[in-house]
C-alpha cells in the first residue's frame, strides 16, 4: 500500500486530504530528540500528519504513532489495518473518546455523530464530498469500507492499542532524569 502511494501522488494526495495522512517518499528514522528520545522497539516514520504525528511501523510490523505532544502509542497491528482504520475514520483521533467505548451502542452513536460532523466539515469547510472521496480512496487503495466502524475497526484499534508490549518512549531531560510515555495512546478504561 505504501508503494502505491509513494507512486500515485493523486491518490497520496486523497489520503492527506481526507484523512490528514502524508506518506514520505523514503522511510526515516523517528524524531530522537538528538539523542534524548528512545523507543523500546525499533521501527521507521513512513508517514506525517499535519500536526507533525509520525506514524511508525515498528520491528513486529505493528504501526504506531508519536505525537508533538510526547504521546506514543500502537494504532494498528499490520499497514492494512492502519489504512482501514485512516480511511474508515477519517481524523482518526476525534473517534476516541474512552467514554464512548461503554458499550456497543453508545459507540455507535458517537460514530455515527462523529462522522455526520466530518461530513459537514469537509463540506463546508474544503468544498469536498468525504463520502465520495471515502469510497474512491478506498477502492483505489482495496480496502474494505465497513458499515458497522464501531464493532469492525474501532473494537480492533482497542485490541491493537492496549496489547503488550505497550509502545514506550523515553525521554532523558537536560538534568538527566527520564520520562517514560505511558505506553498506550489509548487514554482511559472501557
Amino acid at each position: 500500500m505504501l508503494d502505491l502511494l509513494r507512486k500515485d501522488q493523486e491518490l497520496a494526495g486523497m489520503m492527506y486530504d481526507i484523512c490528514d495522512v502524508d506518506v514520505l517518499s523514503q522511510p526515516k528514522n523517528p524524531n530522537d530528540a538528538d539523542g534524548r528520545l528512545t523507543f523500546n522497539l525499533t521501527g521507521q516514520v513512513f508517514a506525517r500528519d499535519g500536526a507533525g504525528s509520525e506514524y511508525i511501523i515498528f520491528e513486529d510490523d505493528s504501526v504506531g504513532v508519536y505525537d508533538s505532544e510526547g504521546e506514543c502509542g500502537r494504532i494498528a497491528d499490520s499497514q492494512k489495518d492502519f489504512f482501514e482504520f485512516m480511511v474508515n475514520c477519517p481524523f482518526w483521533r476525534d473517534y476516541i473518546r474512552p467514554k464512548s467505548f461503554c458499550d456497543i451502542e453508545t459507540l455507535r452513536e458517537f460514530v455515527n455523530k462523529t462522522f455526520e460532523e466530518h461530513c459537514e466539515m469537509a463540506q463546508e469547510e474544503l468544498d469536498i464530498d468525504l463520502v465520495k472521496m471515502q469510497k474512491e480512496l478506498a477502492n483505489k487503495m482495496q480496502l474494505t469500507l465497513y458499515k458497522d466502524i464501531a464493532q469492525d475497526i474501532l473494537m480492533k484499534f482497542y485490541v491493537s492499542a492496549t496489547r503488550n508490549p505497550q509502545i514506550i518512549v523515553t525521554f532523558q531531560e537536560s538534568d538527566g532524569n527520564l520520562s517514560e510515555s505511558s505506553g498506550s495512546i489509548w487514554g482511559g478504561e472501557i
